[in-house]
């Protein structure tokens, strides 16, 4: 077993560094024709708390309501703009997940080998998922316990550093650009993060499964202002005009953490560990594109035995088309 797996890691990290040695361009940019896309998907921000509440709850799981998303965008050389707008109707039933309030925005950039990215999200209005195991109040026909006022936020600062000198995000994500050969490079990611989540002043864990030992279960909010670097692998294949790739990372943050109750607050240093993976799949010809691309990072905060662990993750389906700009003719004399 362990020859299988070191063969393996053989011939991934052999076809990593022994891409496209043919001096050929990787990367075809169309950054000179006018970009018009549209893409419809989903965002969503799941998360848990983690404690010995009693001998069968051990997880409370708090699920965000969600609705479909559609964005129109246009890019052209430097320039990009992208509108988003919410669709009616939710994913989830209103009766059992209620309504969640939430906000996505996002600016990136890429210099030579560097891609600077910035993200801020807020999600409020979640549900805590067979919260009947432990609510009298609650039955099988609405067994979440609805929690209007519960909210996250998390800005992030990243910087993503490329070995591969012709490794290209727009390319990844197959709008001003694709691949047209395999590419791979490794990469290290810097991030300065500060996220967190509350409950408007009232307990994050409910009443029936606080412990008066234990000030952390009373807890009115949880967050922390983290930094840290993030090495990772990523890779992408060319068959054709069909196009798929992926990153994953794997590395840790330190953090300045912090718990609030009514009477005090309580802060601690510490190490958190972070993952983080996104990938892009689909079709791409010098006028038209299709792609699917989800993206998933994992956030968390430990205070002993009271973990905080947030999910988030998009997924979306992207398609546009690149206009070609006709030269005009010149009139010979």
């Amino acid at each position: 077993m362990k020859n299988n797996i070191f063969f393996f890691l053989l011939i991934f990290f052999t076809s990593a560094f022994g891409q496209n040695g043919s001096q050929t361009p990787a990367v075809q940019s169309f950054k000179e024709r006018v970009v018009v896309y549209s893409d419809f998907g989903y965002n969503s921000a799941p998360f848990r708390l983690e404690y010995p509440f009693s001998g069968t709850t051990n997880s409370l799981r708090f699920k965000n309501n969600y609705s479909p998303s559609l964005g129109l965008g246009v890019a052209h050389k430097w320039f990009a703009i992208r509108l988003n707008f919410a669709l009616n109707g939710t994913k989830r039933a209103q009766s059992r997940y209620g309504q969640t309030k939430a906000v996505n925005l996002g600016l990136n950039f890429q210099v030579k080998r560097v891609f600077f990215d910035f993200d801020f999200r807020f999600y409020k209005g979640y549900a805590i998922k067979n919260a009947n195991k432990w609510n009298d109040t609650l039955n099988d026909l609405k067994p979440n316990d609805l929690r209007p006022n519960t909210s996250t936020v998390s800005i992030s600062f990243n910087a993503w550093l490329f070995k591969n000198k012709e490794w290209r995000m727009d390319a990844f994500n197959g709008q001003k650009a694709h691949f047209v050969t395999n590419c791979a490079t490794f990469f290290l990611k810097p991030t300065l993060s500060i996220f967190g989540l509350s409950n408007e002043q009232k307990a994050l864990i409910p009443n029936e499964l606080q412990k008066n030992f234990d000030s952390k279960t009373q807890a009115l909010s949880l967050s922390s202002l983290e930094f840290g670097v993030i090495p990772g692998y990523a890779r992408v294949n060319r068959i054709e005009n069909w196009q798929f790739g992926g990153f994953f990372g794997l590395g840790g943050v330190i953090q300045a953490k912090s718990y609030a109750l009514k009477e005090f607050n309580r802060s601690f240093l510490g190490l958190s560990p972070r993952a983080d993976f996104r990938f892009a799949v689909g079709y791409s010809n010098s006028k038209f594109f299709s792609f699917l691309i989800g993206d998933f990072e994992n956030k968390s905060i430990r205070f002993n035995k009271l973990k905080y662990k947030q999910t988030y993750y998009s997924l979306r389906i992207s398609v546009g088309y690149r206009f070609v700009r006709e030269e005009k003719k010149k009139n010979k004399v």
